[in-house]
Protein backbone atom coordinates (compact mmCIF):
# COMPACT_ATOMS: atom_id res chain seq x y z
CA UNK A 1 0.00 0.00 0.00
CA UNK A 2 1.71 3.48 -0.68
CA UNK A 3 1.57 5.32 2.05
CA UNK A 4 2.22 9.07 1.34
CA UNK A 5 0.91 11.67 -1.57
CA UNK A 6 4.51 11.86 -2.54
CA UNK A 7 5.06 8.58 -3.32
CA UNK A 8 1.93 7.93 -4.87
CA UNK A 9 2.39 10.94 -7.66
CA UNK A 10 5.69 9.28 -7.84
CA UNK A 11 4.35 5.96 -9.13
CA UNK A 12 1.25 7.42 -10.99
CA UNK A 13 2.62 8.27 -14.27
CA UNK A 14 3.85 4.29 -14.89
CA UNK A 15 0.46 2.91 -15.87
CA UNK A 16 1.09 -0.62 -15.04
CA UNK A 17 2.00 0.06 -11.47
CA UNK A 18 -1.58 -1.24 -10.50
CA UNK A 19 -1.03 -1.05 -6.74
CA UNK A 20 -0.75 2.52 -6.76
CA UNK A 21 -3.35 3.20 -9.09
CA UNK A 22 -5.49 1.19 -7.02
CA UNK A 23 -4.81 3.15 -3.96
CA UNK A 24 -5.27 6.41 -6.33
CA UNK A 25 -8.91 5.28 -6.75
CA UNK A 26 -9.48 4.02 -3.38
CA UNK A 27 -8.61 7.86 -2.34
CA UNK A 28 -10.31 10.08 -5.33
CA UNK A 29 -13.11 8.18 -6.75
CA UNK A 30 -15.49 8.42 -4.16
CA UNK A 31 -14.74 12.15 -3.82
CA UNK A 32 -15.24 13.11 -7.17
CA UNK A 33 -18.30 11.19 -7.08
CA UNK A 34 -19.47 12.92 -4.26
CA UNK A 35 -18.34 16.34 -6.18
CA UNK A 36 -20.63 15.48 -9.33
CA UNK A 37 -23.75 14.18 -7.38
CA UNK A 38 -23.72 17.55 -5.06
CA UNK A 39 -23.11 19.22 -8.66
CA UNK A 40 -27.00 17.98 -8.91
CA UNK A 41 -25.68 15.11 -11.52
CA UNK A 42 -27.71 11.61 -11.02
CA UNK A 43 -26.06 8.96 -9.76
CA UNK A 44 -25.22 7.25 -13.74
CA UNK A 45 -23.91 10.35 -14.75
CA UNK A 46 -21.60 10.97 -11.61
CA UNK A 47 -20.61 7.63 -12.15
CA UNK A 48 -19.58 8.32 -16.05
CA UNK A 49 -18.10 11.82 -14.98
CA UNK A 50 -16.25 10.59 -12.64
CA UNK A 51 -14.80 7.76 -14.77
CA UNK A 52 -14.31 10.16 -17.53
CA UNK A 53 -12.55 12.77 -14.96
CA UNK A 54 -9.64 9.79 -13.95
CA UNK A 55 -9.21 8.84 -17.50
CA UNK A 56 -8.15 12.22 -17.74
CA UNK A 57 -5.98 12.30 -15.10
CA UNK A 58 -4.08 9.59 -15.99
CA UNK A 59 -3.63 10.98 -19.20
CA UNK A 60 -2.31 13.79 -17.82
CA UNK A 61 0.22 11.97 -15.29
CA UNK A 62 1.66 10.45 -18.13
CA UNK A 63 2.31 13.39 -20.12
CA UNK A 64 3.95 15.25 -17.01
CA UNK A 65 1.21 17.72 -17.03
CA UNK A 66 0.86 17.49 -12.77
CA UNK A 67 3.65 19.98 -11.39
CA UNK A 68 4.12 19.72 -7.19
CA UNK A 69 5.86 22.87 -7.84
CA UNK A 70 2.75 25.07 -8.68
CA UNK A 71 0.16 23.03 -6.77
CA UNK A 72 -2.05 20.64 -4.85
CA UNK A 73 -2.68 17.00 -6.78
CA UNK A 74 -6.71 17.32 -5.24
CA UNK A 75 -6.70 20.67 -6.47
CA UNK A 76 -5.01 20.10 -10.16
CA UNK A 77 -7.72 17.05 -10.29
CA UNK A 78 -10.63 19.32 -9.20
CA UNK A 79 -9.52 21.52 -12.27
CA UNK A 80 -9.99 18.44 -14.25
CA UNK A 81 -13.41 17.69 -13.30
CA UNK A 82 -14.69 21.34 -13.26
CA UNK A 83 -13.98 21.58 -16.79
Amino acid sequence: MVTTISNLISRLPRLDDEPAWAEFERRYTPVLRRYFRRAGCQDHLATDLTQDTMERVALGLRRGAFRRDRGRLRDWIGGIARN
